[in-house]
């Protein structure tokens, strides 16, 4: 009995004892809890924003941190979210996070790369000064170049964005010192704003020089794009070469840029060829002399450069044959531009044979790809 007694007796104070430190837990965390769920929400707030998230928010709710805002993008999002996922109270005596993170960002219906601090006067000049907008045949638009602050890039995008109604399926828009004047970004605007009324097509302009090119539905269309370079600033020397079907070339206004040139002779280039009989110079089909006469109208444009016409074949039959053939290939071509009214000096032949494939010579694809007319733009002499 009396170990009985001695054993209830123990166990009374044990009892109390457990009591005394669950209150103790409990008191601890009614006071202590709130300052450390304060703490690491100053945490994560803090390692978010020192990564350029100035946009987003954390509301702690005990050991759960919500993070909110409105994020310019899905990628910016995730990021955001591992940031915080990852953050280590400072002073919370943990050496490993202990929350958790639910996202409660709204993300923005236009994709916004993250912000970019606004060039200073020791920031590097981008020169030549240059911008882009490409619109395929499918209705995707690509943005590349340059703008001077993060306002005008947003300025740019929103326009995009709203003009293509979301069809923007890459942008390289970069900020850097160097645009010609204060008008760049309405030039561009206004760019962006006759492309949209184009099939297919590019604007690209480099300091003072633009083009406008590609394919439209109808001759009116083409002339209210070829009021464009009348209808920007003075400063700007813009260009239009837009194409018709079933209409002759229609062109307005001289290329400076020798870049922007070869991009037009690219341009046409590319998914028509000349074409020719089998081992033999001349020229033959209608989309030849189509694209001969669209060739031509381009070089009278771009007046201060000289042609470089370069003649392929593939690799079938004898290598001195198709070099011969080749040559007389791309000097067919130069002849005919002549007789389109482009100055002879301005231009020259070359033939290479099979040399320099772009394609598998093993298929007959790469042997379509290998036989074939280029055109590359050089300085004039």
């Amino acid at each position: 009995m009396f170990g009985v007694k001695l054993l209830e007796e123990f166990m009374g104070k044990w009892l109390f004892g457990i009591i005394l430190i669950i209150i103790g837990a409990g008191a601890y965390a009614l006071i202590m809890g709130p300052k450390i769920s304060e703490d690491m929400g100053n945490d994560i707030r803090s390692a978010i924003q020192s990564q350029g998230y100035s946009w987003a928010e954390v509301d702690m709710n005990g050991h759960i941190a919500t993070v909110t805002g409105n994020a310019p993008s899905n990628d910016a999002a995730r990021e955001t979210i591992e940031i915080a996922q990852n953050t280590v109270c400072s002073d919370c005596g943990a050496d490993s996070p202990w929350h958790r993170v639910l996202s409660g960002m709204n993300i923005s219906t236009a994709e916004q790369p993250q912000a970019v601090e606004t060039p200073t006067a020791s920031a590097s000049i981008q020169s030549p000064y240059t911008f882009s907008i490409s619109k395929s045949d499918d209705g995707g638009v690509i943005l590349d170049g340059y703008v001077m602050t993060a306002q005008d890039q947003e300025a740019v995008l929103s326009k995009a964005n709203s003009t293509f109604s979301g069809a923007v399926q890459n942008e390289r828009i970069k900020i850097a010192n160097g645009a010609p004047d204060g008008d760049w970004v309405s030039v561009i605007e206004r760019g962006i704003e006759e492309l949209a009324t184009m099939e297919s097509g590019r604007f690209q302009i480099e300091g003072y020089n633009f083009l406008i090119n590609g394919q439209a539905d109808s001759a009116d269309i083409r002339e209210r794009i070829n009021d464009l370079p009348s209808a920007v600033p003075a400063a700007y020397n813009g260009a239009s070469n837009i194409n018709v079907p079933n209409l002759a070339s229609d062109v307005v206004g001289q290329v400076e840029s020798q870049a922007i040139c070869q991009s037009l002779f690219d341009d046409l280039n590319e998914g028509t060829k000349i074409e020719f009989p089998s081992g033999q110079s001349e020229i033959t089909g209608n989309s030849s002399f189509d694209l001969l006469a669209e060739i031509a109208a381009a070089a009278n444009q771009c007046q201060s450069f000289r042609i470089q016409i370069d003649g392929y074949t593939d690799n079938t039959g004898d290598a001195v044959e198709n070099q011969q053939l080749s040559e007389k290939r791309a000097n067919r071509v130069l002849a005919y531009l002549t007789q389109q009214g482009i100055d002879r000096n301005r231009m020259a032949a070359t033939g290479h044979g099979a040399s320099d494939p772009i394609g598998d010579n093993a298929t007959a694809e790469g042997q379509e790809m290998n036989r074939r007319t280029t055109f590359t733009i050089t300085q004039a002499q």
